[in-house]
């Protein structure tokens, strides 16, 4: 994932997580009550989450001050309380931010080209991998499921994700080919 500083309301924000996958601007609740932000605004909306959870979120915070290199921009951010993501980030910009100023990517030196009005800023991020392999999706398609998982597959899966549990054996070798 790319991480950014910028300035909201003239307070540093480390870490910034910038995710062309969402759809919303986050703030994290932590950040929110460290910056001492005022002005959030009830919300009866979801967020669903990339691992297609839906989270309530406390409020919207509009007009939000973001700084960065010297480009001022509004934005609105979503606040929201997710447990066990306030080490990772506590800002999250999303496609809005990334339309709002124009970004491109350059992926070979993941440099960011940031243009607001007739101003272009170029911006070296880090890359800060987020998500350990025990929450990271299965990707089971990579088996062939007509042959089976040999000890050394299922071994691998069951000990990256700690809370899968066997229901089931299944011999697919007793069930008729429905090509």
């Amino acid at each position: 994932m790319l991480m950014i500083t910028i300035e909201v309301a003239c307070h540093k924000v480390t870490n910034t997580l910038i995710d062309g996958g969402s759809r919303v601007n986050i703030i994290l609740d932590s950040l929110w009550i460290r910056l001492g932000l005022h002005g959030m605004q009830p919300s009866p909306f979801q967020v669903k989450m990339a691992n297609q959870w839906c989270v309530q979120f406390m409020g919207i915070f509009k007009d939000t001050s973001i700084q960065l290199f010297g480009l001022n921009f509004l934005s609105i951010a979503i606040i929201l309380r997710m447990e066990g993501f306030y080490d990772k980030y506590s800002m999250l910009l999303g496609r809005s931010w990334l339309w709002q100023v124009k970004v491109h990517h350059y992926w070979n030196t993941d440099l960011l080209s940031l243009s607001i009005t007739s101003r272009t800023v170029a911006i070296l991020t880090h890359i800060v991998y987020l998500v350990q392999p025990c929450h990271q999706p299965l990707a089971l398609h990579m088996y062939d499921w007509m042959v089976g998982l040999t000890n050394e597959e299922e071994n691998k899966i069951f000990k990256t994700h700690l809370k899968l549990e066997t229901i089931a054996e299944l011999n697919m070798g007793n069930i008729p080919n429905l090509a």
